[in-house]
């Protein structure tokens, strides 16, 4: 294990020093993946104490009593972020999260993929209505730089893999569009008819609205109820679905909840976001519960 007190990550390349730093890590990976080992880097953090950024090379394959979910994360300008729920309910879970950083390198992608067992695509901002091939809409928010690039070649080796998906939320809306989907880039202008609140001021936690389960749908068998309560926190959601995906959730409203693949074992795509209730809420349990439980096979 090596310690660093500076940050060679912000200037390896412009800096020689810092490139060779970098490059060790890279090479003394790959010399382990033969010994099976892991490799540490950490560097500082302002207050001159060491940790919180740390570099896990793991080069092992992952134990199938407990299947690696591979995350991904917000992107800002302000870097990759994730809340905690996610890896607090993998981890209750029996499952082992990792992060997966954003790269636009195709092979990257596919090695990403490689190394895990279960994709679980999370929430954020809105999605490029390029995907969809429609203009920006007056309501559209913030989108993401290159997340939908790389969250789509994710989907694409994820299921050319055969492992299982889960999409949340904004995962929900980008698994249908990578697939050949639509959706509505603000459901309050663009649905006809009254649209019930799906942007709550309640706590993340709060189950605000019905959702009603499509009998016999993969969602039903997990959760085992045709309807239930979930929390809400979107202004965009899917519209229509591709030929080989059913809609197996809808609220009283009509806004689809969930969409998931008659052509996979475990593509799942739900509008709401269970990880804000899994430790007060059974049907949030059973769905992370679910995912890890398909990862092992």
């Amino acid at each position: 294990m090596s310690v660093n007190s500076f940050h060679p990550e912000d200037v390896f390349e412009s800096d020689e020093s810092s490139g060779k730093i970098m490059e060790a890590l890279i090479n003394a990976s790959a010399k382990s993946k033969a010994g099976n080992q892991s490799r540490f880097f950490m560097f500082c953090r302002p207050a001159g104490s060491v940790l919180p950024f740390s570099v896990n090379i793991y080069k092992g394959e992952s134990s199938m009593s407990q299947p690696i979910i591979g995350i991904t994360t917000f992107i800002s300008d302000k870097g990759l972020t994730l809340p905690t729920t996610y890896i607090d309910a993998i981890n209750d879970s029996d499952g082992v999260p990792m992060v997966l950083a954003k790269t636009l390198n195709p092979e990257k992608i596919k090695a990403q993929i490689e190394k895990i067992d279960a994709l679980l695509l999370t929430g954020g901002n809105d999605i490029e209505p390029a995907l969809f091939n429609e203009e920006p809409h007056q309501q559209l928010g913030e989108i993401e730089p290159g997340r939908d690039e790389y969250e789509s070649g994710l989907i694409e080796h994820a299921l050319e893999k055969g492992i299982p998906v889960l999409g949340i939320c904004r995962g929900a809306q980008i698994l249908n569009i990578q697939q050949g989907g639509t959706m509505y880039q603000d459901i309050y202008d663009q649905i006809d008819g009254t649209v019930n609140q799906h942007t709550q001021n309640a706590a993340r936690d709060y189950l605000a609205h019905t959702v009603n389960i499509e009998d016999g749908s993969l969602l039903h068998r997990i959760v085992g109820e045709k309807t239930i309560k979930t929390n809400t926190f979107h202004h965009q959601a899917n519209k229509g679905v591709p030929d080989h995906f059913i809609i197996s959730a809808t609220s009283p409203d009509g806004v689809i909840e969930a969409v998931e693949s008659t052509a996979h074992d475990f593509v799942l795509g739900l509008q709401w976001h269970p990880e804000g209730t899994y430790f007060n809420d059974g049907p949030s349990k059973k769905i992370f519960h679910a995912l890890v439980e398909a990862a092992q096979k």
